[in-house]
């Protein structure tokens, strides 16, 4: 790893904790319990086998975990720093963009929605840091990114009732 990048990343992992220090220290009162609110984690993962015609993509693993800290409540808002793993694996080892892993870390705003009777939702809206590892040219990489980002998810049972 590039020294350039080494220190990007201690940067942007101190601006984060002040960030965290900042939000807990609204919240410590005298008399009153300080610290993190929640420690919510969630993972999403799917094994595909993709094929066009003479474009075959192949088996492909992907996914990712991430383990956050709830810090403080603005209304229905809540702030969250947090640290995860994503990776993407297939049996194309030419297609590098389908061989990378890696680490990511980041701070963001998250808000729980109730869609309807059943239904539930969650929007982000954040920027984290990520960093990949690939096979590219025969020999391993690597590639950072600073993303910023508005994520949403939804579900529920359309089977209203029991």
């Amino acid at each position: 790893m590039k020294r350039k990048t080494i220190v990007n990343n201690i940067i942007a992992f101190i601006a984060l904790y002040c960030i965290s220090l900042v939000a807990i220290a609204g919240e410590t009162d005298f008399g009153k319990k300080s610290g993190p609110l929640a420690y919510p984690w969630n993972m999403w993962t799917e094994t595909t086998y993709d094929f066009h015609g003479k474009r075959r993509e192949g088996l492909k693993f992907d996914g990712y975990v991430e383990q956050g800290v709830d810090w403080r409540r603005f209304g229905s808002w809540t702030l969250n720093t947090f640290v995860g793993a994503r990776f993407t694996l297939s049996d194309r080892r030419d297609q590098y963009w389908n061989n990378k892993y890696g680490p990511w870390f980041g701070v963001k705003i998250r808000r729980n929605v109730s869609l309807s009777d059943g239904s539930w939702g969650v929007m982000s809206i954040g920027i984290r840091s990520e960093h990949y590892r690939y096979r590219g040219n025969g020999s391993l990489e690597s590639d950072n990114r600073g993303v910023v980002y508005i994520q949403w998810s939804a579900g529920g049972n359309l089977k209203k009732g029991r």
